[in-house]
């Protein structure tokens, strides 16, 4: 498990994959190492959307299905991370957002089976709904760690993503 560290161990970035059939599916499609990403508290509760949509549930019971490939800790104060509980009380409950997988699924194997470029945009991306990868645009503003266009963006390219943004921050 590569787990780059940047500071504390309060909020712990998961990049998960699973024996699931659709963590295998995503996998082959990107032909990266993982499928999903997920945000740990307090080494106690996991935040996440999956097909349920976004929920916390205790980090034990998470893990009982997914294997943490990759992880990010991020060091935040006890203000910061009241505001992240506030972010995941205002997200928890809204829904997966199935037509925005359905269209970066397509694309993702127009691009895998014929060349083609990923568009920049998801055109089916619905407003109040989450796949994984979106929840990062409720959470990462308040760690300062703004990443756009999450819409088109995979759990490893976000990983890689953090990890270049929390390298330029610890080494300047």
């Amino acid at each position: 498990m590569d787990g780059f560290n940047y500071g504390g161990s309060l909020i712990r970035v998961l990049f998960t994959k699973s024996s699931k059939i659709g963590s295998s599916i995503i996998q082959w499609v990107t032909g990266e190492p993982v499928s999903h990403v997920a945000y740990e508290i307090d080494e106690r509760i996991v935040f996440h959307s999956n097909f349920k949509g976004c929920h916390v549930e205790f980090r034990n019971s998470f893990l009982r299905s997914a294997e943490v490939v990759n992880s990010i800790k991020i060091e935040a104060s006890l203000q910061t991370e009241e505001r992240i509980y506030e972010s995941i009380s205002w997200i928890s409950g809204k829904p997966y957002d199935f037509k925005a997988l359905f269209y970066f699924a397509y694309c993702l194997m127009m691009k895998k089976c014929f060349g083609k470029p990923l568009p920049k945009r998801n055109l089916l991306n619905t407003n109040n709904s989450y796949f994984c990868v979106e929840t990062w645009s409720a959470l990462g503003p308040i760690l300062n760690i703004a990443i756009s266009d999450l819409d088109m963006t995979t759990p490893h390219q976000l990983y890689l993503s953090l990890k270049e943004q929390l390298c330029a921050v610890s080494n300047p």
